[in-house]
């Protein structure tokens, strides 16, 4: 994700909650040609072959941004009382 910009970062995790390319740009107050010409570069940058190309960056970001979970540990035991 580092070769993205803050603004197509931004972009990207709009669209990785499902927001629609009107819905983001209207939260980022951008024109709806310019939050389509940065998916596009999100694509190119991102080096994603043609089809599905939304589904995959997605998947890429959150690959990246979820937080690992530590293991899960056993319920302590019981002492005899």
């Amino acid at each position: 994700m580092k070769e993205l910009t803050p603004r197509e970062q931004e972009i990207l995790a709009l669209m990785a909650e499902g927001r629609s390319n009107a819905d983001i740009a209207g939260r980022t107050h951008l024109s709806l040609a310019s939050v389509e010409r940065a998916i596009s570069a999100i694509f190119t940058k991102l080096a994603l072959p043609p089809g599905n190309r939304r589904v995959l960056a997605v998947l890429n970001y959150l690959s990246t941004t979820q937080p690992t979970r530590p293991p899960k540990t056993p319920p302590p035991t019981r002492l005899p009382t």
